[in-house]
Order: C-alpha cells, then sequence, then structure tokens
C-alpha cells in the first residue's frame, strides 16, 4: 500500500485514554487504555472498527505521564553516554526505549516503555495503519511554541512531517535497554546487585537476632 499520498493523523495518548485526530474529523475519538497490555491489540481492534477509522499514516505521541524525562546541560557539547546509561537503570522498564534530543542549550534525555510501545505499534499497523514515530509531547514544543494538546492540535495536524525528527525509534539514532529481564538486568548492573546482596545480608542478620532472643529464657 502507498502511504506516502495518504494524510498523517495524529494519536495522542494522555492518561489512561488517547485521542485519535484527524483533518477530517470534527472532534477525536477517544480510546480507553487496557491497563493490562495484553489485551491492547485487541481494543485497538474494536476502537478502529466502531469509530470506521481510514487507515492513514499516523504520529503517536506521549503525554508526560508515558515518558521519563530528564534535561542535561548541553551548552559544553555532547553529555558523556555514562550519564545517559545510568538513567536509562533507573527506569522501571524490563525493556526501555531512549533517545536524546537537542534543543537549545540543553539535551533531553526521553525514555519510554518499549514493550507497550512496541505493542501499540503491532496493534496500529494490523488495523492498517502506518505508524511514522513515536514522539514525547515535551519535545513538541521546539516546533509549536507553548504547545497546549486540546487547543493545538489542528497546527499539529498541519505541521506533522516536521515532528516526524523526534521519532524516539528512528533506527541508528536512539539509546536502548538492552537488559531482556529483571534478572539480567541485576547481574548486568554490579551497583544495584550489591545492594541487594547487602540488604538480604543485613534482613538474615536482623531475623537472626530476633530469632535468638524470643529463644532465650
Amino acid at each position: 500500500m502507498e502511504f506516502t499520498k495518504k494524510q498523517i493523523d495524529i494519536l495522542y495518548l494522555k492518561g489512561p485514554e488517547a485521542y485519535f485526530y484527524a483533518k477530517l474529523r470534527t472532534r477525536p475519538a477517544v480510546l480507553k487504555l487496557p491497563i493490562e497490555l495484553k489485551k491492547l491489540q485487541g481494543v485497538v481492534k474494536t476502537f478502529v472498527n466502531r469509530n470506521h477509522l481510514k487507515p492513514d499514516n499516523l504520529i503517536v505521541i506521549l503525554d508526560q505521564e508515558r515518558v521519563f524525562e530528564k534535561e542535561i546541560d548541553g551548552s559544553h557539547g555532547s553529555p558523556d553516554s555514562s550519564e545517559e546509561e545510568r538513567f536509562l537503570d533507573i527506569i522501571p522498564y524490563e525493556r526501555v526505549q531512549g533517545r536524546t534530543f537537542k534543543i537549545g542549550d540543553k539535551i533531553k534525555v526521553i525514555a519510554v516503555n518499549k514493550d507497550f510501545c512496541e505493542t501499540l505499534t503491532q496493534a496500529l499497523e494490523e488495523n492498517g495503519f502506518h505508524v511514522l514515530a513515536t514522539a514525547p509531547d515535551s519535545v513538541i514544543d521546539a516546533t509549536i511554541a507553548n504547545f497546549n494538546p486540546v487547543s493545538d492540535m489542528s497546527l499539529v495536524l498541519e505541521k506533522a512531517s516536521k515532528i516526524l525528527k523526534y521519532n524516539l525509534f528512528s533506527p541508528g539514532n536512539y539509546l536502548e535497554n538492552k537488559y531482556e529481564d529483571r534478572t539480567k538486568y541485576l547481574g548486568s548492573n554490579p551497583r544495584l546487585f550489591i545492594l541487594v546482596a547487602i540488604f538480604f545480608a543485613l534482613f538474615t542478620i536482623v531475623i537472626a537476632i530476633i530469632y535468638s532472643k524470643i529463644k532465650m529464657p
């Protein structure tokens, strides 16, 4: 299917809901996002069919509840990559997708739940959409000053092609936490592993002291 001639629609995720915007729609279609990730594909399919959505190119925009963000001073050049890696290490997802954006003198490091984003993209594309980008709304200010997702969505639709450069999943231009599960994560992070070991050692000592006091006459 030829997508280059199609218009670009917007799916804006805000809190527990997602809002679908298209140029010919007078109001957005609202999608209630499920808590369980395994239900997302079925919910998206029902949403598309119920609202009679026409498959087009699509940009997914994530509000600040869906991202972790760190701002770094970029006035002296690129930041130390270890600082970015330390930030990704604390994100509480099994798989993390991240990217840095240079905005003025600041560098924003954005991280998201990779499993959620990939599942959402797959669900949308199974229903005929072509997801061009997944972008955080915090960097859209660089395209639209004082961006307001409610009143300015018509501007976003007009300037949608300019948002593509903020794609978190641009090939070869992202940071990635490659830990496949929490066990591997602990093993790959020596400092965290040591802290966990110390915690369990102290916990064992406390239990032993309490038990010995209970046993004393």
